[in-house]
């Protein structure tokens, strides 16, 4: 006997209860369970999210585990580090997700994370309306930054990250990686 599979929708998601020790997320309307990141993570996380608060422009919002609708249905996911306008953020309802992606979308590599997941995550967060995908690997110290186009830039050394027009301040990658054993 043959077993079929139906999606999970956006609304059945919702009334799911928090696992303990994770988080949920939902992708392509199948349900992954996304474990608590080692220290290194959290700590370049906070390095950049501190730093964009003092940086980048008031009418933006920043936030740390950035849960979205990057698609209408069968979506919802959490970017490490997001950015979007107030105006989005003050349109999302308070027990909603933000309607699309992030306009800023940063993700922290994890030892778990796999090649395919991080091109699936990016080519859904574009479709969702990201405008830049940031790929942050603390192991090599290096930032690739990816635009809708396809085309990235990888940061390294000593260079700096430009946040225009969301900041005229360029992000230090020492900034990004300070403290981080």
């Amino acid at each position: 006997m043959a077993t079929s599979t139906r999606l999970m929708t956006v609304e059945e998601y919702s009334l799911l209860p928090n696992p303990p020790g994770g988080r949920q997320e939902l992708h392509h309307g199948e349900v992954f369970t996304m474990s608590e990141p080692p220290r290194y993570h959290a700590d370049v996380q906070h390095n950049i999210y501190n730093w964009l608060l003092r940086h980048v422009e008031t009418h933006y919002r920043i936030r740390l585990e950035f849960a979205c609708r990057p698609l209408p249905e069968y979506e919802v996911w959490a970017v490490d580090v997001g950015i979007t306008t107030k105006d989005r953020w003050k349109a999302t309802k308070s027990h909603d997700w933000l309607a699309g992606a992030p306009e800023v979308s940063i993700e922290v590599l994890s030892p778990s994370n796999t090649k395919r997941e991080m091109q699936d995550r990016r080519e859904t967060l574009f479709r969702g309306g990201c405008q830049q995908f940031w790929t942050v690997d603390a192991d090599t110290r290096t930032v690739a930054v990816t635009a809708p186009d396809g085309s990235t830039r990888i940061y390294s050394g000593t260079d700096s990250i430009s946040l225009q027009p969301y900041s005229t301040d360029p992000l230090p990658l020492a900034e990004v990686f300070a403290e981080i054993e």
